[in-house]
């Protein structure tokens, strides 16, 4: 059962990671908000610095700049017009905007690293009793 759910548990943390990396990279190589959302992000929100520098590095390894940014635009796009009106506040416009599944992998990617390094530091300890065989 432990090393089902631990497969489980790894499996989600890979795949939220991959999506982030996708999302948060399109929006790093966005031409428009790129600048504005990097040069507060250092401050407000290090765990998206963390998505935004290996996704664009990775998108444009491998040529997927237009799914990038079309992810990006799906999961943050309802913040692109108020980010145009105030750059300033690109980081809180984002997320105060962003959709549920943006949220979901954002933090479950996080999470899901953490349960699944508890899962795989901690293992099972067999039971030992007085007299038993070994």
């Amino acid at each position: 059962m432990r090393k089902k759910l631990k497969v489980v548990v790894w499996s989600l943390c890979f795949v939220s990671f991959a999506f982030n990396l996708l999302a948060w990279g399109g929006l790093g190589i966005h031409r428009e908000f790129a600048p504005r959302v990097l040069d507060s992000m250092v401050t407000q929100a290090p765990i998206a610095l963390i998505y935004i520098y290996p996704g664009r590095s990775i998108v444009r390894a491998f040529g997927l700049q237009e799914r990038a940014e079309l992810q990006s635009e799906r999961w943050f796009g309802a913040g692109y017009p108020r980010m145009r009106e105030n750059p300033g506040a690109a980081v809180e416009t984002l997320f105060t905007h962003w959709t549920a599944t943006a949220k979901l992998s954002y933090y479950g990617c996080v999470v899901m690293l953490l349960v699944g390094l508890y899962l795989s530091a901690t293992t099972p300890q067999p039971l030992r009793t007085f007299g038993g065989r070994h």
